[in-house]
């Protein structure tokens, strides 16, 4: 059996290394190493717009939260590998920033009960702690 392409997109220069669809929302993104976020509609699959984050960061993780207020969610890196957490409206403005972290792994988002959206990882700079944010301001739970 032969996989039949659908649609092609080329919106990136550099390599893609995040891709995330939210069916609330009707909307995905993906994400490039060199910054820049693509919104697209869902499952129209048209271009709604292009965010670049800083430049010298690279991008590890997006995601697209459904929170009460609609958001993309950010993990990236700079050169010495600090990592910053973005927080941007749909619309493509900066809600919140946390920079200067040393250590996030296994980053993932989970809902709780009331579909409230949490961003939860691992922190090796607390010391192998668990660290569980609300979305999409990053107040500590």
């Amino acid at each position: 059996m032969e996989l039949e392409e659908k649609f092609f997109y080329n919106g990136h220069l550099t390599e893609i290394n995040a891709i995330n669809i939210n069916n609330e929302l009707n909307l995905w993104i993906s994400a490039s190493i060199d910054g820049i976020i693509n919104l697209y509609t869902f499952p129209a699959f048209k271009l709604v717009r292009s965010k670049k984050i800083k430049s010298e960061n690279k991008i590890e993780f997006a995601f697209l939260s459904a929170s009460t207020l609609p958001s993309i969610i950010v993990i990236a890196s700079d050169n010495k590998n600090l990592k910053e957490i973005y927080s941007y409206s749909i619309n493509g403005k900066l809600l919140e920033h946390i920079k200067d972290l040393n250590s996030i792994m296994n980053s993932i988002i989970i809902k709780d009960f009331y579909f409230n959206e949490y961003l939860m990882y691992i922190s090796k700079e607390e010391h192998n702690i668990i660290i569980i944010r609300s979305l999409p301001f990053f107040e500590c739970i």
